[in-house]
């Protein structure tokens, strides 16, 4: 398995666990950190499954893991995420933009999974 071939649960992963940590920095540890932290190790657990499943299938000797990969998918659902104050930030004019770089960056992941394969 390599790079181009993680799961993507090992992307929302990352994504819950980042999440959980700028909750924790903003808002302190709460319900909603625990939420954001029990599916990013969920997501976690699903990515080693996948991986797990996939070099037994191949009888692959080597395995490398990414359970946590920070991609483009993890960067452009934080930016969403920052458009829509789940993540607290005071420059109301680059919202948009981030909002329209986050959708893109999830689209072009997206894409290219969906045509690879």
């Amino acid at each position: 398995m390599n790079v181009k071939n993680t799961p993507i649960t090992s992307s929302i992963g990352a994504y819950f666990m980042v999440m959980s940590i700028l909750t924790a920095a903003n808002y302190g540890i709460n319900k909603l950190f625990w939420i954001y932290l029990a599916f990013g190790v969920f997501n976690g657990a699903a990515c080693a499954l996948q991986i797990y499943l996939s070099s037994r299938s191949e009888d692959a000797k080597t395995v490398t893991y990414y359970f946590f990969a920070l991609d483009r998918l993890v960067l452009g659902l934080l930016l969403v995420s920052i458009y829509f104050d789940l993540v607290t930030i005071n420059f109301e004019k680059l919202k948009y933009l981030i909002l329209f770089i986050g959708v893109y960056l999830i689209l072009d992941h997206l894409i290219k999974k969906i045509f690879r394969r």
